[in-house]
């Protein structure tokens, strides 16, 4: 660390600055991989590794230092045109990218660095480039052909990149050697034998080149009967012998060079030489005007508004008392008015912190092109990704979980839902399967829709399975009813395991999820061959919930607006019984009656008016019973005790501005009992 800074703070900006960078590289990657010959995507990728590379070595983050400068140093062979992308390599790149990100959110979470082991992926990042590692003879010991050889090696140019390693050697006071290995005849993978010998050599050296390369795609196997390694070293002679001690390995020879002969000029740049007219790719960039908060500091800053709505609540109970009096007409007009005036200002600082917790959901949505881009791979398809309404902004309280729900469903349309190309064929789609991701505001919510254009769900066998299962007898088999069965726990259509689906686990993560921890809704619509679209709406932050208040015998009770449909009157004639059912014509439609009372195990008292609230989740409606309408307001969503809650009818509480205890009705919960 840098003295005389504030390394908490120093630590903050780093990790502030990487996460920006790996958003962006991560994106450049996914490009590059589809445009293998754009230069300018080249540089760019480049420059983002090298950034990344600089800021860690400063801050001392030594393994994450050195995985960045070896997946820069893949990039330098790859600007330099010594090396070309191919699937290998591009997995590597992303498997080494993928644990960039695991060392950060260790780092975030205040680990170290360096309790991960990078040497795995650092020997599969040299190997993918061609690198091997090096040893040394005395020059005593070798004969004239060996000389002649090692002339010619000389001769042999190499890279600029090369050239650098040798200089920073020198500057360490390191030693140049000329391994040579010679491998069994008998051997039947020699450039396995060889890849091996790399990987342990790199273990305790620097490798700086290999001859023949290491890339099975320019070199035939027969080729590694006898392998050059040129590396640089400040261990002893007899470590490096030892680590080519392998079965199979007929002779090793360690010659130590003259660093100095080899810095011979070097070629001519060819990243000038590349091929022209490639199209420049203009990456997404982030324009900042802001300053970096903690989010800690932001919740503290957003509990307080919370306490301020309390209060604001409460004063305007009181304002109410003082008209009430009539003492002193003047007064009661002042304190009117001062509250509100408090009303603005409360709702101008609420609306001010909702917007400085908002995020755009890209932070999300920006990881899905990986994700599919590898299990698409994986399963076999063909399958794009389409992504709209990333500009939409949400809590970032939400952000991390609901990120899980969106895997799973991602996963579940790869797997289930979009067909191998011949099969799509065979029914006249497209060979390659379309996966839709869309963000959406309507109100006071967020709509997310994740649509695919596969093979759809089977209905009849999730029927069948309800039937195996017992959760439905014959007969009882309305397409809503079907359709709910898919998000429960353990129900799964798969008949075979895998390490993506079958265990049943996935869509009932989803609702979980999103209802009982975001207090959201998760909607399916399905039609076979043609595809599925799962609908999640989520409120714009799960901390002030905007509720009709309502009173059931001594006890106040809310319901969040965005549940409802309307309150209403509801004449006892207006009742229909259907099976024992009590029914309610709403808007010519038939919801269920619930009975407030009855669900929290009180008797049902009737009377010939009755006050009814229509709450809705998904498709699903019914007319809630209670025995007042209080009001309408903000409250402020407080977390509640499972001993409270065993018949989880509530997903929170709240506190009013007079004291009282205010329990938050689940109607999800409610309607999904019927």
């Amino acid at each position: 660390m840098i003295a005389g800074i504030d390394e908490k703070k120093l630590k903050r900006a780093f990790l502030d600055e990487v996460e920006e960078i790996l958003e962006h590289l991560d994106q450049a990657l996914l490009e590059l991989e589809k445009q293998p010959d754009n230069t300018e995507l080249l540089n760019e990728v480049f420059r983002f590794i090298h950034s990344l590379k600089s800021e860690a070595a400063m801050l001392g983050f030594t393994s994450l230092s050195g995985l960045a400068h070896k997946i820069e140093d893949v990039f330098d062979k790859l600007r330099n045109r010594e090396m070309s992308i191919t699937q290998v390599l591009m997995d590597t790149i992303l498997s080494a990218t993928d644990q960039l990100h695991e060392i950060i959110s260790v780092i975030e979470k205040g680990g170290r660095d360096d309790d991960f082991n990078v040497a795995e992926i650092v020997n599969l990042l040299k190997s993918a480039c061609g690198e091997t590692i090096t040893l040394e003879v005395s020059k005593e010991d070798v004969d004239e052909p060996v000389r002649k050889r090692i002339e010619f090696e000389k001769r042999h140019e190499f890279s600029c990149f090369e050239k650098e390693q040798l200089i920073e050697a020198g500057e360490r006071k390191e030693e140049f050697y000329r391994l040579t290995c010679r491998i069994d005849d008998e051997c039947p993978m020699k450039y396995a034998r060889a890849y091996l010998l790399h990987n342990n050599l790199e273990k305790i050296v620097n490798v700086v080149k290999a001859i023949p390369s290491m890339d099975l795609e320019q070199e035939s196997d027969e080729n590694y009967a006898t392998i050059v390694f040129y590396i640089t070293a400040s261990c002893d002679e007899k470590e490096i012998y030892k680590a080519v001690e392998i079965d199979q390995v007929q002779k090793a020879e360690l010659l130590k060079l003259d660093l100095s002969e080899y810095m011979l000029p070097g070629r001519k740049d060819t990243e000038q030489n590349g091929r022209a007219g490639t199209a420049a790719l203009s990456l997404k960039r982030v324009e900042r005007n802001s300053i970096r908060v903690g989010t800690k500091k932001l919740d503290e800053l957003w509990s307080l508004v919370g306490e301020l709505i309390i209060n604001k609540s409460q004063l305007s109970k009181i304002a109410k008392i003082i008209n009430s009096l009539n003492i002193n007409p003047a007064m009661s007009e002042t304190v009117e008015a001062a509250v509100d005036k408090l009303d603005k200002i409360t709702d101008g600082i609420q609306q001010a912190m909702m917007e400085t917790r908002m995020v755009p959901i890209s932070v999300i949505f920006n990881k899905l092109p990986r994700l599919v881009r590898d299990l698409s791979k994986k399963l076999g398809k063909n399958v794009k990704l389409t992504i709209t309404g990333e500009e939409t902004e949400i809590d970032r309280s939400i952000v991390e979980q609901l990120s899980e729900p969106i895997t799973h469903i991602i996963r579940n349309s790869l797997d289930h839902g979009i067909e191998f190309s011949d099969v799509r064929v065979a029914k006249s789609k497209p060979s390659e399967g379309t996966i839709t991701v869309s963000a959406s505001q309507e109100g006071g919510n967020i709509i997310l829709q994740i649509s695919d254009d596969g093979s759809g769900f089977d209905l009849k066998k999730i029927e069948e399975k309800a039937l195996e299962k017992g959760l439905i007898t014959n007969g009882d088999t309305a397409y809503d009813k079907i359709v709910r069965f898919i998000f429960l726990p353990g129900f799964s259509t798969k008949d075979e395991v895998t390490d993506l689906s079958g265990r049943g686990v996935g869509m009932d993560v989803v609702a979980t999820k999103i209802k009982d921890e975001l207090h959201g809704d998760v909607s399916l619509n399905t039609d076979p061959d043609k595809g599925s679209t799962v609908t999640i709406t989520l409120p714009l932050t799960l901390t002030i919930l905007n509720a009709v208040i309502i009173r059931s015998r001594d006890h106040l009770y809310a319901i969040p607006v965005n549940k409802t449909e309307e309150t209403v009157e509801v004449l006892n004639t207006e009742i229909r019984y259907d099976n024992g059912r009590a029914m309610y014509n709403y808007r010519d439609e038939e919801v269920p009656v619930i009975y407030l009372d009855s669900l929290l195990g009180k008797r049902v008292s009737r009377g010939e008016e009755n006050y009814g609230v229509i709450i809705r989740h998904g498709s699903m409606k019914g007319c809630l019973f209670v025995d007042m309408l209080v009001e309408e307001l903000d409250i402020v969503i407080k977390p509640i005790d499972d001993i409270l809650n065993s018949k989880h009818l509530f997903s929170g509480i709240s506190v009013l501005g007079d004291g009282s205890i205010v329990y938050i009705l689940d109607t999800s919960s409610i309607l999904e009992r019927l």
